[in-house]
């Protein structure tokens, strides 16, 4: 549960909070942070047990949660939240030896993009172990019809639940920039290869976008000090002044620089959801999104664009948003809005994993639509 894992985290707190709400009892276990500048976003809540870091090797296996499933057995249910690590590998195996039903939420981890940049000892994790215990899970939580899809693709024939992450309803505030002399479209994310942050400066720099009334803010921290200090040198070379890079910020600084931006721009490679189109889309924020990620209801809702994954394509659509006539930008930003109102409230999204849940435990023999 920290700032820097991103959006699946921020969607996995937003879940269990609002399942607590609707009065499910649910325990969440996790790990604190392992850098000192990382910033934990489950504090002051009721129901988190988090260990303190005592992760080993790449895979985070830990002796504290392991502890803590074998002394705790009272749970009905056990709902993991992302492959390729120890947490979850014991939390499958605690569940089958107890004789208990689990979910695994896979965040985007086998999409067809993801995994080609999968390293060989992911892959044996998932010849060894992963692949199966996905097939013998009760569930596997997917949060996009696409997402459903690779998982199949990857040869896991388990039910899957199609329910998106969802945001708070007090998070959906239009922001009006009119007086704002600056068109400032922005990243926010992990400084990471697969976000093709190279890209997004190739497109900034082809556009001709290197003048005073424009700025692109890159927003999010960078464990990869090496793909960070390319991104740097990139616009160096080019002279982009007006690129900025801002590192990781809390959450009320985010807010903040929602309040200055006019677009948000996500050119990821691989995207299981990405958490922050909808936070935009609230915000009244129009999007640019590549086909990497899921959002092809930017073009049906006209309320962004989804374009190709190349450097072109995002030049074009750069432009193309830079000289969006006030009224057809504040038709965008209205139609944002109402997506995210019809389907990304997390109170919707929280009553659809818990009839999940139920399900699942017999405790409601009716299956849900929305499990394939």
């Amino acid at each position: 549960m920290n700032l820097s894992s991103g959006g699946a985290a921020s969607a996995t707190l937003n879940l269990f909070d609002e399942l607590r709400r609707q009065e499910v009892d649910t325990t969440l276990l996790t790990l604190l942070p392992h850098h000192p500048n990382d910033l934990f976003m489950g504090s002051d809540r009721k129901g988190i047990v988090a260990f303190e870091y005592d992760g080993k090797t790449k895979f985070v296996y830990s002796r504290n949660l392991k502890k803590y499933l074998s002394e705790n057995r009272g749970f009905d249910l056990y709902h993991a939240n992302g492959i390729w690590t120890y947490p979850t590998h014991i939390t499958a195996r605690t569940a089958q030896k107890l004789k208990k039903p689990y979910i695994i939420t896979v965040h985007g981890m086998l999409n067809e993009n993801a995994l080609k940049y999968t390293s060989l000892g992911k892959r044996a994790f998932l010849s060894l172990f992963q692949k199966e215990e996905l097939s013998r899970a009760a569930c596997i939580h997917a949060t996009s019809k696409y997402e459903a899809e690779c998982i199949r693709k990857a040869g896991i024939n388990t039910p899957v639940a199609i329910i998106p992450n969802g945001i708070n309803k007090n998070e959906i505030c239009s922001c009006k920039k009119e007086n704002d002399p600056i068109c400032r479209f922005a990243y926010i994310g992990r400084i990471d290869p697969v976000k093709n942050i190279e890209t997004l400066l190739s497109a900034w720099y082809k556009a001709g976008f290197v003048k005073s009334d424009r700025e692109l803010l890159i927003i999010g921290g960078c464990n990869d000090t090496y793909y960070l200090k390319k991104l740097l040198n990139f616009t160096k070379r080019h002279q982009m002044d007006n690129v900025r890079f801002t590192g990781q910020i809390n959450h009320e600084e985010t807010e903040r620089m929602y309040a200055t931006m006019k677009y948000l721009v996500l050119p990821s490679k691989s995207e299981c959801f990405g958490m922050v189109v909808p936070e935009a889309l609230a915000k009244g924020i129009p999007v640019i999104a590549t086909e990497g990620t899921p959002w092809s209801e930017l073009n049906d809702y006209r309320c962004g664009w989804w374009i190709k994954n190349d450097t072109g394509s995002l030049c074009n659509a750069l432009v193309t948003a830079y000289s969006t006539p006030g009224k057809d930008y504040d038709e965008m930003s209205e139609n944002g809005i109402k997506v995210v109102t019809r389907k990304y409230i997390i109170e919707e999204c929280a009553k659809k994993m818990k009839m999940l849940y139920e399900y699942i435990l017999g405790i409601n023999n009716n299956k849900p639509d929305f499990i394939i």
